[in-house]
């Protein structure tokens, strides 16, 4: 079987990785050395490298999306769909993934999903002449294979693995279970069928005809509760992420795809529409810094509520309007700051307006533990959202209840940050 060239999309993979900063700096010596490897497509190299990234993070979405194109340029084809079915079910508004997975299933035989792929990336990426013409070329391909011919051999193509229809067994040496399972120690040199070991464990591991079985079942519960489609699909995607890869999730997810009058719903719709890949991460934020959903409302709806997490690890930021001043609002917690404070601030130079702060310190002020916690929070997320940072907000909301102007908003923001701070510390 002839498998796709891969230089072609390799570079922008690499661009779009996330090497994330709780990597060690051997780790990220390791991680730019497979990197380099991969750009001069020496793939057999790539496996190796990534041990000490993945034991140091098994569910480094990048070194997974680097492994799953090393599996498909060794023909462990198997191994790539699954591997990289994953990345895309946590990123799905990355193109150069879809297009990963696109080549991938296509190497495979299963055409019509491969399609579905090279469709979601060019219309991720409208302006990528990769992403186009990988789509031109499968829709300008002959006719679909006759069901149970695979490229090039008279045997059928092999099952989609875990996270797809009719999954296949899993890989040589297993999935972890959780998250804390030890990372890969190497990958099989084998043909295709063998696996590296260390794939990021499927959210929820499915056997043959799995997720075939679960679509059906929602369209069932659809059709019987249609006033909770976008909720039950919701509670699908969130439980078993790996469905919106499903040839089968489009023709359900279109159904429930129209725009909403209630903002619930509308916020799921998005979410589904996110998930699929038909909505970017920016856009999505943007949308929610207008939206008008009170947080008590994010804290007491456990489906929104279950939503945060999810939406944050892939660049979306539902609650960003509730950490950010609106510096036009005269009754804004900005306007608190002391003068070179706030010039500071509004210039962007948090840390310098956060040692003014500090230099001005009232432990007695509910109000200047107030915004002193706000302007952590800042300094949480411009820094990569650092443990500091947040340790250091939660300790001055909870001392920032007394009376002052936004004692309400203290509040609801300290149970937030204790919730944010709880999750953290379960990890």
């Amino acid at each position: 079987m002839r498998l796709p060239c891969l230089g072609v999309i390799v570079g922008l993979v690499l661009w779009a990785g996330t090497a994330l900063a709780a990597l060690s700096p051997n780790g990220q010596l390791a991680l730019e050395q497979a990197r380099l490897a991969a750009g001069r497509q020496r793939w057999a190299e790539v496996p190796a490298l990534l041990a000490l990234p993945l034991q140091e993070d098994p569910q480094h979405v990048e070194a997974h999306a680097l492994l799953g194109m090393a599996d498909l340029a060794g023909g462990r084809l198997p191994s790539a769909v699954q591997r990289l079915s994953w990345v895309c079910a946590r990123q799905p508004g990355e193109a150069v993934y879809r297009l990963a997975l696109a080549k991938a299933l296509w190497a495979s035989g299963h055409r019509p999903e491969a399609r579905t792929q090279a469709g979601y990336a060019a219309q991720l990426a409208p302006g990528d002449p990769n992403a186009q013409a990988f789509l031109r070329e499968v829709s300008e391909a002959a006719a679909p294979l006759a069901p149970g011919t695979a490229p090039g051999s008279a045997q059928p193509p092999p099952a989609l693995p875990a996270g797809a229809p009719d999954s296949s067994a899993p890989p040589a040496g297993g999935f972890p279970t959780s998250a804390g399972s030890p990372a890969l120690a190497g990958s099989s040199s084998g043909s295709g069928g063998e696996a590296s070991d260390g794939a990021p464990p499927p959210a929820a591991p499915a056997g043959p005809g799995t997720a075939t079985l679960l679509l059906r079942r929602l369209a069932g519960e659809i059709a019987a509760h249609p006033a909770r489609d976008l909720e039950i699909l919701t509670q699908a995607v969130l439980a078993t992420p790996e469905l919106v890869v499903q040839p089968g999730w489009e023709t359900l997810y279109r159904r429930a795809a129209e725009p909403r009058q209630a903002v619930r719903d509308e916020v799921l719709r998005r979410f589904l529409r996110w998930r699929s890949g038909d909505l970017a991460a920016e856009e999505f934020s943007t949308w929610f810094l207008t939206l008008s959903l009170p947080l008590e409302t994010w804290r007491k709806d456990p489906l929104l509520a279950s939503l945060v997490a999810p939406l944050e690890e892939g660049g979306v930021h539902p609650l960003a309007r509730f950490f950010r001043p609106k510096e036009e609002d005269p009754e804004d917690w900005a306007s608190a700051l002391p003068g070179p404070a706030q010039e500071a601030f509004l210039n962007g130079r948090y840390e310098v307006a956060w040692a003014f702060v500090t230099d001005l310190q009232q432990p007695d002020s509910p109000q200047w533990h107030y915004v002193a916690a706000r302007l952590a929070l800042e300094l949480w997320q411009t820094q990569g959202e650092a443990e500091d940072w947040l340790a250091r907000a939660r300790q001055h909301l909870q001392q920032a209840l007394g009376p002052h102007r936004w004692q309400e908003e203290a509040s609801l923001l300290l149970a937030e940050v204790e919730d944010r701070w709880t999750r953290l510390q379960s990890r």
